[in-house]
């Protein structure tokens, strides 16, 4: 996780390139006012094709929307998750120091960062809620497709000054760059490549499935 934020942030600094000087970095976590939130979408359609009667996407947000001379939200930066973890992993006491802290790249007096609990992941919608393996198929481009609603619905943010993910949050970057290439002056994967996943990181994926579903406790995903 050390080497991991490290990157993280030796790559976002240069996010904050473009804006006033940065002080210092304080030396413990600044605490940020850090509030816990819940987008709630009824009669959803899957894009894999499946239907649920209502999703929920929970997020937390720190820091202030800065509003432009037009009105429109100019500091919001999306910051995602990767797999099996949710936001509250990119809220630990390492992050706020390191990333969010008074003259930090992500300096939360200046931008306001936006953190989901990713479908299917933390307290967001997800097959542990009751549904196990009833639950509909879906895909990162579900993630996506509500990663997008959510940022443009209940925030009202039309345009974001970043979005930075980390593996799979790095792939779903790597996805809006493409569907929406202009909702954002720039993306930042972490540990993602935009390609198929394929070799020996197929063949883990693949071995982990079968470890799981021929696990005798597994019952048939229930």
């Amino acid at each position: 996780m050390r080497l991991l934020l490290i990157v993280v942030l030796l790559v976002v600094s240069g996010i904050a390139t473009a804006q006033a000087p940065l002080g210092e970095h304080p030396e413990a976590a600044m605490s940020p006012s850090i509030t816990q939130h819940d987008a709630v979408y009824e009669d959803y359609a899957l894009l894999e094709g499946g239907h649920l009667s209502q999703v929920r996407i929970h997020y937390a947000t720190i820091g202030t929307a800065h509003l432009n001379a037009a009105g429109r939200v100019d500091n919001a930066v999306l910051l995602l998750h990767w797999t099996g973890a949710s936001g509250r992993a990119m809220l630990s006491e390492e992050f706020q120091r390191s990333l969010y802290a008074p003259g930090a790249p992500l300096d939360a007096g200046r931008y306001f960062l936006v953190i989901p609990d990713n479908f299917g992941h933390g307290d967001s919608t997800k097959p542990s809620d009751g549904l196990k393996a009833k639950f509909p198929a879906y895909g990162y481009r579900d993630l996506v497709a509500l990663q997008h609603r959510l940022v443009t619905e209940p925030l009202g943010v039309e345009h974001l000054h970043a979005i930075i993910g980390v593996s799979m949050g790095g792939m779903n970057a790597w996805q809006w760059a493409e569907q929406y290439p202009d909702a954002m002056d720039g993306v930042m994967p972490v540990v993602a490549l935009p390609v198929r996943v394929s070799g020996r990181n197929l063949l883990w994926r693949q071995m982990a499935v079968r470890f799981i579903q021929q696990d005798p406790g597994y019952r048939q995903g229930n």
